[in-house]
């Protein structure tokens, strides 16, 4: 019997390595590996032609452009709170359906109240340390914003 195709992901910018290790082992992930600013348009509408499912992040705007280069696309996931960066009326004429993955979300094994506050005095390290943007100069956020970050 012919195995199933695995779904292919478009990651529009690098995630936690946990998370890739989990998405591959569902799918084929192809990842935009430039991590310095959000990615051009361009970039995107060629990312999301050859996938199946789009997983962008807060800063990408998915707009009709976005979603009509692929009319095979069968997923859109944000990594925000909403979908405020997704044209939700365009996806849903094309029968694409838009969730979330709020960013929110870190790997633990604490199962009650006081593990997580253990957890949290023991950490060492914050899920967000490393990223280029927290080397920046202090007044890099007005840049940051006009370059589309937030």
């Amino acid at each position: 019997m012919k195995q199933p195709r695995r779904p292919r992901v478009f990651v529009t910018q690098p995630i936690a390595d946990s998370a890739l290790a989990r998405l591959r082992k569902l799918a084929t992930i192809e990842v935009n590996k430039d991590s310095s600013k959000p990615i051009p348009k361009k970039a995107l509408i060629t990312g999301v032609k050859s996938c199946d499912i789009l997983f962008s992040l807060l800063h990408d705007k998915v707009d009709r452009a976005v979603i009509e280069a692929n009319p095979k696309l069968r997923m859109v996931a944000s990594m925000s709170i909403t979908p405020d960066n997704t044209d939700v009326a365009v996806a849903t004429a094309h029968k694409v359906p838009v969730t979330v993955v709020p960013a929110l979300a870190v790997e633990s094994t604490a199962d009650t109240l006081p593990a997580v506050i253990q957890e949290m005095l023991l950490a060492r390290t914050s899920e967000r340390q490393g990223r280029m943007i927290d080397h920046d100069e202090a007044a890099s956020m007005e840049q940051k914003k006009r370059e589309g970050y937030f």
